[in-house]
């Protein structure tokens, strides 16, 4: 007797063309979506990074004054703490930096109290790539300098300003990326989520206190 035996053929495995770029398309779509937002959170980065070296030297010129830390003296190089104050000088013509010293020259005719002279560096600090002050206002008087002296006198953490602009107890420093045409005025006078995307504010109150504001 004959038996006949019917075997059921199995599916192809295979993975046709078709499915094959449907595959590479979904993954070069989600890859792009991955690289643009990496690159956005990379310029978001540097900016937040930048307003944070600034409030570190301001806390670092105001840690020193509490402290009356020595600093070499730029013309004698004796180590001893500076007869004017520890500070921070920012210049608009600069926007990419600014500098910690110590102000050593108080008693010279040549020089001026309280603000920064050549010489008196002990650190100049470089913002990121592509990242600029942009603007300083003194509030309330609405003073708008091109540059300005964060100073701190020896134990003593209250800050004094120079150029003075009173009624001045609180100044803003702002922070852009070089695209960013403009912050908005509302931006640098520090209100609270009034910056633009690229935008940031340093704020300090005379008592001190100093943060970052968006």
């Amino acid at each position: 007797m004959t038996f006949f035996s019917f075997k059921k053929k199995s599916p192809k495995t295979g993975v046709t063309l078709t499915e094959l770029l449907v595959v590479i398309s979904i993954i070069t779509i989600i890859s792009t979506i991955m690289v643009i937002n990496f690159r956005a959170g990379e310029k978001g980065g540097e900016l937040v990074r930048s307003a944070q070296l600034v409030v570190q030297g301001i806390r670092k010129a105001q840690s020193m004054a509490l402290g009356s830390k020595e600093n070499k003296h730029p013309t004698t190089d004796n180590w001893e703490v500076p007869e004017g104050s520890y500070g921070v000088y920012i210049a608009l013509s600069s926007p990419n930096q600014y500098i910690i010293f110590a102000d050593f020259f108080v008693a010279d005719p040549d020089t001026e109290n309280d603000q920064y002279n050549s010489g008196e560096d002990i650190e100049t600090v470089e913002l990121e790539g592509g990242i600029i002050i942009e603007h300083i206002r003194y509030q309330p008087s609405n003073g708008k300098p091109n540059k300005t002296n964060i100073n701190f006198d020896p134990i003593d953490p209250l800050i004094n300003l120079v150029p003075p602009m009173p009624p001045a107890n609180e100044i803003n420093i702002t922070l852009k990326r070089e695209e960013v045409v403009d912050c908005g005025s509302d931006c640098q006078e520090g209100v609270v989520g009034s910056c633009p995307e690229g935008c940031k504010v340093v704020k300090l109150l005379k008592a001190g206190w100093v943060s970052i504001v968006d």
